[in-house]
C-alpha cells in the first residue's frame, strides 16, 4: 500500500505555509500601519496562524521522531504542547488587546 501524501511532501508544504505567513504577516504589518492601524495586531492576526502551524509541525515531528510514534508518551508529550501553545497564545493575545484598548467580544 502505498502513502497518499509522503512526509517529504508535507514537509515541503509546511516550508511554503511559513513562507506564506511570514510575507502575510510583512504585508498586513506594513497595510495596517499605512491606513493607520495597528502594525503589529495586523501582523499576528493574518501572519500569527500560518507561522504557527508550521513551527508545531516541526516540534511535533522532532518530538515524534525522539520518542516514537506508537507510545503514550508522544501522545502525552505533544498533548501538554499543544495546550501550552494554546494558552500561551490566548494569554498574549489578551495581554496585546488590553494594552492596546481593543474591546473583547462579551463588552
Amino acid at each position: 500500500m502505498t502513502e497518499l501524501i509522503t512526509r517529504a511532501q508535507a514537509d515541503t508544504f509546511f516550508v511554503v505555509l511559513l513562507g506564506v505567513g511570514f510575507v502575510a504577516a510583512l504585508s498586513a504589518g506594513m497595510l495596517a500601519r499605512r491606513r493607520g492601524g495597528d502594525p503589529l495586531l495586523g501582523a499576528l492576526f493574518w501572519g500569527g496562524p500560518p507561522l504557527l502551524i508550521g513551527l508545531m509541525w516541526r516540534v511535533y515531528n522532532a518530538i515524534t521522531d525522539r520518542i516514537g510514534l506508537d507510545r503514550v508518551a508522544n501522545l502525552a508529550v505533544n498533548f501538554a504542547l499543544f495546550v501550552a501553545v494554546g494558552v500561551a497564545c490566548g494569554l498574549g493575545w489578551t495581554a496585546i488587546s488590553a494594552r492596546r484598548g481593543v474591546s473583547s467580544p462579551e463588552d
